[in-house]
């Protein structure tokens, strides 16, 4: 098994040492140490991987033995007028283009081969880009972030340690500004096993709110992508008056919060600072919060915090609050909504975009009719079309002292992903 590239310890405090420190040391690992990291992640594609989040007492994020070693590339044939006409987009009803891309075309033979001098161009705001230095009826491959490299890994691995160290003091505020005088008030009175066994319980419950979660960030990006026509869904976790904001949003900010739900390590990161703010709980409310976690609730807080990193403020949603029974869950988990929400993440974004857009893209032929491209027609394009589709899937992993075993579940069987677990490959309703 590759290096794991991060994890998430589910455990709650010991309730006689309240060791919050470990706490804060298990998030700053979330992610780990770079060496580890870059040797199981890296490659020219490096975020268009399937990766394996394992879950139990810990959550690792694995990444697979095999890998392109290639950044993502198409072919496509220059028209016979000499020009061959790019335009870089996310694949949606509407047009949102994706800018200020480097792009390499060569020309090739009949069996891939290269002829000639590279063309180098960058695709401005726009996304399109009209070539005019191709030879006609030419062959051409064409290259996004030809030259990523493992300094972009090092600047994308330095940008995740900034997120996390800047997530951890908002935490150590927290601790200081309310749960710490909890715990001085806290005495726990129940039996060690009867506490065991609500932890375990209450350890299943977080761990299926985490799969639902999990099963459904394909379908949260679809939502996104095209705002308009899935309105009605959306308003499952917004107000009418956030979604009008959303749908004024312009293509930059959709395809800013489209870059950051494609990824996954940085939600992964997120999600990590949740169950960390949880885990900060004294016991009482700690259970009675991941009583009333399910999926929706999780998607909702993942929603507000990237639509904070479009720049729209979103609070939970009344339907999804109206499912939470407990006034005091309802009340630590508007708390925990304010944790989530954040900045733009602009910074961040900016790291990640080549190794983002360095992966695989759907290559659609050149269309019959001119493609609309926002006001535009463009006639014979070649439209690179970025989708988003499952990284990731969780797996269940239980603690194995010093054994070079997989986790087993409770059955015995060997680790299974979400979607031979607990979720049964059903999604949330969305």
């Amino acid at each position: 098994m590759n290096p794991a590239i991060g994890r998430l310890v589910l455990t709650p405090m010991d309730v006689k040492t309240v060791d919050v420190e470990g706490v804060f040391r298990d998030f700053r690992e979330c992610l780990n140490t770079f060496d580890t990291w870059a040797a199981s992640f890296w490659s020219f594609s490096a975020l268009d991987v399937e990766q394996v989040f394992k879950v139990g007492d810990e959550v690792a994020l694995v990444a697979p033995t095999t890998r392109s070693l290639y950044p993502s590339s198409t072919v496509a044939t220059c028209r016979a007028d000499g020009t061959l006409t790019l335009v870089h987009m996310f694949q949606s009803t509407r047009f949102v283009p994706i800018g200020n891309t480097p792009v390499v075309l060569q020309r090739v033979d009949p069996n891939g081969g290269p002829l000639g001098e590279p063309i180098h161009k960058t695709i401005g705001p726009s996304g399109i880009l009209e070539i005019t230095e191709c030879d006609r009826n030419q062959q051409y491959q064409i290259t996004f972030y030809p030259n990523v490299s493992k300094d972009h890994v090092k600047a994308l691995y330095a940008s995740y340690q900034s997120v996390i160290a800047e997530l951890e003091v908002r935490l150590r505020e927290e601790w200081a500004g309310a749960f710490q005088a909890q715990w001085q008030g806290y005495t726990d009175t129940s039996p060690l096993d009867r506490r065991r066994l609500l932890e375990t319980a209450f350890l299943s419950g977080i761990g299926k709110a985490l799969y639902s979660l999990w099963d459904n960030i394909t379908q949260l990006y679809e939502l996104l992508k095209d705002i308009k026509p899935n309105s009605e869904k959306l308003l499952q976790y917004l107000s009418q008056a956030e979604l009008d904001e959303l749908l004024k949003l312009g293509n930059d900010k959709i395809a800013h919060g489209l870059l950051i739900l494609s990824d996954e390590p940085l939600l992964f990161i997120y999600v990590s600072a949740m169950v960390s703010w949880m885990r900060l709980l004294p016991p009482p409310q700690m259970h009675e919060l991941w009583g009333e976690i399910t999926g929706e609730v999780l998607i909702n807080l993942l929603l507000i915090r990237v639509t904070a990193g479009m720049g729209v403020a979103v609070r939970l949603g009344s339907q999804v609050l109206s499912q939470v029974k407990s006034g005091r869950a309802r009340e630590l988990l508007q708390l925990l909504a304010k944790q989530v929400a954040g900045p733009t993440l602009e910074p961040h974004v900016a790291a990640a975009k080549p190794l983002l857009l360095g992966g695989s893209m759907i290559s659609k032929s050149v269309p019959v009719a001119p493609l609309k491209a926002g006001e535009n027609l463009v006639s014979n394009s070649v439209p690179a079309v970025r989708n988003k589709r499952p990284q990731t899937v969780l797996v269940r992993q239980e603690h194995v002292d010093d054994a070079p075993v997989s986790g087993k579940n409770p059955a015995g069987d060997a680790a299974a992903s979400s979607d031979k677990t607990v979720t049964n490959g059903c999604p949330v309703s969305m």
